[in-house]
């Protein structure tokens, strides 16, 4: 499977990675993203990523795999917390 992802419409990727599928796709996505993440929360930049998208050698979407999802399997007390709908106060959390 060849493809590329989009960065939430920021960053094309046209080379793509060739995969033998979907499930061998979603790994380097993932990974993508948990770097892109880690290079944000070092250099203290902007992040406005908010998914990657994986997509067949003609562009038909196969997968989108957002930050919460890259996240999830290593942060999951902290996407808890981020996914609920109550207020609360940032300078307490850090």
């Amino acid at each position: 499977m060849a493809g590329g992802c989009s960065l939430a419409g920021r960053v094309a990727d046209t080379a793509g990675v060739d995969c033998s599928g979907l499930e061998a796709a979603i790994r380097p996505a993932t990974e993508a993203i948990r770097s892109t993440i880690a290079d944000h929360l070092r250099s203290e930049e902007p992040l406005t990523l908010t998914a990657v998208t994986i997509t067949d050698a003609v562009g038909s979407v196969l997968s989108r795999i957002s930050l919460a999802g890259a996240l999830q399997a290593i942060l999951p007390s902290a996407l808890r917390l981020y996914a609920t709908d109550a207020p609360y106060d940032m300078g307490r959390l850090m």
